[in-house]
């Protein structure tokens, strides 16, 4: 019986609770992170899709649609490395 309690012990906390009060930069900065995992994890998807696509041998997405996935692979790759950068800069002078 107590295991099952530790079990749904997340359903004791209130949903109406604000979480932890931190600063503004705190905040800004939990912001760029979690952004920043957001579209690393879109990247990582868009080249999944392709790697698939490609190993399964896919005959229904053109030659344009290959092109969208590596453009959109390619921006996504970019975009993680500058704010992986960004958000590196600004934690290590925070």
């Amino acid at each position: 019986m107590v295991a099952m309690t530790r079990l749904f012990d997340f359903m004791k906390y209130d949903k109406d609770e604000r979480g932890a009060d931190v600063d503004e930069g705190t905040r800004l900065e939990l912001r760029r992170l979690a952004n920043l995992f957001l579209i690393s994890a879109l990247t990582l998807i868009a080249l999944f899709l392709e790697v698939f696509a490609k190993a399964l041998h896919v005959t229904f997405i053109p030659a344009a649609g290959y092109s969208v996935i590596g453009l959109i692979f390619l921006v996504g790759w970019a975009a993680t490395l500058v704010m992986g950068v960004a958000v590196a800069v600004m934690l290590a002078t925070f």
